[in-house]
């Protein structure tokens, strides 16, 4: 007789709503022969019969929430024993590093006689780090990942890492409930979403999804619900667009294979990195967190926990008090997802407000958050993570802000110009943030977002003609581009690296003026709007026609301080022209960008190409 799922030596079996177990238990024996299971006080508890190939299969209901309990299996020739059975919620444990756990064994907790744990190993037994035992995985998915059986020949080095946020987890939901747990092990390190594709379910152990549903059915085909920490490795270009699909599809596939439509998902919000980045990387590691922190709006059922404020122990993973706290958001989230009331959701961004301080010249962004316990701080330090973002979606760092602060359950974020458009809270790889609310729960690394309405607008002009300094005269007449004027002056191009088209200022050198011309595209006919600022005076042509002028322009350079409308565009190229006056070298020059008042931005349309506003050329 042997057993070939749903009875193991030192096992937790999965309650049902009625808190008792409903395990189903299969094997195999001689054919047509009665397998009878009794408990330790000799009372059946199931008899069925194998069928002509010696199959057999029971459901085991008769044991409520606790344990330990014990059976014993005949089959009239032979007989199989087990002691140490509980009953309590069992959680499935997927995804990469983070889940699996790199941190410092001498801080692993120590283990409790009521939390056990599947280990890679196909055995169960008291959770204790490292629950994730690679060096003894029986799928064979983990060996191919690693590199081979021999991966760990030549690793002598004693094993001095392996804490996870599983155990930590378990204990903390005994803590809570006072009711046995479990964890299956089945993350591995550095895995990608295509790695973990559900559609290779049916290449069982040699794939990472088909090895954890294979494990899912030995262990009786219940759980409590899966935690799910991964993304570190889909932080590129092409993954990042699909990752919120292949999350989707993942999630919707374990709950249809584990037969539960609405089975508890809990979500980790990735971390930080402390390893190279560039500009690029920071977006994508936020694009991935937006993710993960809005995925539960389009799946009933699952949570995202923050991590962002957690502390690493080394480049990308984290320590085992961070996820220690990093286990208690996930309790807490599961609690949340029972209904009980006295555990809130995570915290969550709601309305954002801008306006504008005239006494102060400044602008004020107001967030207010949701779910928030007593009072938001920053353990008495200057509060730290929020940076502003340009429009569209490279999300390209604006001015940043000066000042935050905390009033209850908002933040006020200061900033002195409006040139940014979205706003963000930890964005990029290894963000400074240090605010949390009164029960130690972190803000969530969120956006950006728009924090007011913005028109879809071009980069600021970046590349223009430059005139050679006319000397002598700087009055406003003089700004004028005619015709006459521009073909007396040599022109060179000229490119800036900032947002400021800035050509060299003369001092001490008296009066002067350049000339400045630029051509765009349009793609179709449109009408559309110059956003410029400057601190000298300027006169600006459209094709040959003074479009704006303004005799008296005072320093520094406001960007978007002038909104000039034009005349209809009509498809194809147009050139404009500006004569810009120097100030006696006091004027340092301007910035020009076209927008379409009527097509504003959201995070879903940035990305798309549009018509409505000219190409620069």
């Amino acid at each position: 007789m042997n057993i070939t799922s749903g009875l193991y030596e030192h096992m937790v079996m999965q309650r049902n709503k009625n808190n008792f177990c409903d395990q189903k238990i299969t094997g195999t024996a001689a054919p047509s022969r009665k397998i009878t299971a009794v408990d330790s006080r000799g009372k059946e508890l199931f008899a069925v019969t194998s069928d002509k190939n010696g199959s057999f299969s029971a459901t085991l209901t008769s044991w409520k929430c606790g344990g330990p309990y014990a059976l014993s299996l005949t089959d009239g020739s032979s007989s199989l024993d087990f002691t140490d059975l509980w009953v309590g919620d069992v959680w499935m444990l997927a995804g990469q590093s983070n889940m699996q756990g790199i941190g410092n064994l001498a801080q692993a907790p120590a283990p409790l006689r009521s939390v056990r744990a599947f280990y890679m190993d196909d055995r169960w037994d008291i959770a204790q780090e490292p629950i994730h035992n690679m060096r003894h995985a029986k799928a064979e998915i983990h060996w191919v990942i690693n590199g081979g059986h021999d991966a760990f020949d030549n690793d002598t080095a004693p094993v001095i890492k392996g804490v996870g946020p599983g155990v930590f987890f378990a204990q903390e939901m005994w803590k809570r409930t006072r009711i046995p747990q479990g964890v299956i092990a089945s993350a591995h390190g550095g895995t990608n979403m295509i790695q973990w594709d559900p559609d290779l379910r049916d290449q069982g152990e040699n794939s990472l999804y088909g090895a954890m549903y294979d494990r899912f059915c030995r262990n009786g085909g219940k759980v409590a619900g899966l935690l799910w920490y991964q993304g570190c490795s889909d932080t590129t270009n092409d993954a990042a667009e699909k990752y919120e699909a292949r999350n989707l599809k993942l999630f919707r596939a374990v709950r249809q294979d584990f037969n539960d439509a609405k089975l508890p998902i809990i979500m980790v919000q990735l971390a930080r990195t402390a390893g190279a980045y560039n500009s690029s990387r920071e977006a994508l590691w936020s694009k991935i967190r937006e993710i993960q922190r809005c995925l539960p709006q389009k799946l009933p059922g699952m949570l995202t926990v923050p991590a962002i404020d957690l502390e690493n122990n080394d480049t990308i993973h984290l320590t085992s008090e961070s996820y220690h706290i990093l286990a208690k958001r996930m309790a807490d989230a599961i609690e949340t997802l029972r209904d009980n009331k006295k555990t809130p959701p995570p915290i969550e961004p709601g309305k954002i407000s801008c306006r504008y301080i005239n006494e102060l010249q400044e602008y004020e962004i107001t967030v207010n958050f949701k779910n928030v316990i007593g009072k938001l701080h920053s353990d008495g330090q200057l509060p730290l993570g929020f940076s502003l973002h340009h429009s569209g979606e490279e999300s390209l760092p604006a001015v940043p802000p000066f000042r935050c602060k905390l009033r209850g359950k908002q933040t006020i974020i200061s900033v002195g110009s409006e040139l940014g458009a979205k706003l963000a809270y930890g964005f990029g790889c290894n963000p400074a943030v240090n605010i949390h609310d009164a029960a130690g729960r972190s803000l969530p690394a969120f956006g950006p977002l728009y924090y007011r309405p913005v028109p879809r607008t071009t980069q600021m002009i970046s590349r223009v003609e430059v005139s050679e300094p006319v000397m002598g005269r700087d009055d406003y007449d003089s700004l004028m581009p005619t015709a006459e004027a521009l073909a007396a002056v040599k022109f060179s191009e000229f490119k800036s690296d900032s947002i400021y088209i800035d050509p060299q200022r003369l001092t001490g050198k008296g009066a002067y003026h350049y000339f400045f011309r630029w051509q765009i595209n349009c793609k179709r006919d449109i009408s559309c709007v110059i956003l410029l600022g400057a601190d000298g005076p300027f006169r600006l042509c459209c094709d040959g026609k003074e479009v704006a002028g303004y005799p008296r322009v005072a320093n520094p350079i406001l960007p978007d301080e002038y909104s000039i409308p034009l005349p209809a565009l009509t498809a194809g190229k147009h050139e404009f022209t500006m004569g810009f006056g120097g100030k006696s070298g006091n004027a340092w020059g301007f910035c020009l960008r076209y927008t379409n008042p009527d097509e504003i931005l959201t995070v879903e349309n940035e990305s798309l190409d549009s018509d409505m506003i000219p190409e620069l050329l």
